[in-house]
């Protein structure tokens, strides 16, 4: 996914902003999701109806704002000018799916997909 600035404060994809990410997503319609790193998996396009970001979380549910030091390294610090920021997708529905199944040695691939209006 390709993300454009839209301040122009500071480019640090990490920095906290009092909340507020810097950067909008590109307009995604699907999305192609994979199980593992076989050269046959089971894959689906799916419908994306959303993308938001929000910042991560400690082990405690507190949001992980933290400063960054040469002596110190990452410091986790309510002050602190930085965040890690997850992508959250919405998903919608699913329009096609591939499928492998593994039998005694061999495999077999199934794809279905609905008929759909985008």
């Amino acid at each position: 996914m390709e993300i454009s600035l839209i301040s122009n404060s500071d480019n640090d994809p990490m920095i906290w902003n009092n909340g507020v990410y810097l950067y909008m997503p590109k307009d995604v319609i699907f999305l192609n999701l994979a199980v593992g790193y076989a050269k046959d998996i089971d894959t689906a396009l799916v419908e994306i109806k959303g993308i938001s970001f929000e910042p991560s979380k400690t082990k405690e549910g507190q949001t992980a704002i933290f400063r960054w030091t040469e002596a110190e390294s990452v410091v986790f610090d309510e002050n602190g000018d930085l965040c890690i920021w997850q992508i959250v997708y919405r998903l919608g529905a699913t329009f096609h799916v591939n499928k492998f199944i593994k039998s005694d040695n061999i495999k077999y691939g199934i794809s279905y997909s609905e008929n759909y209006k985008l």
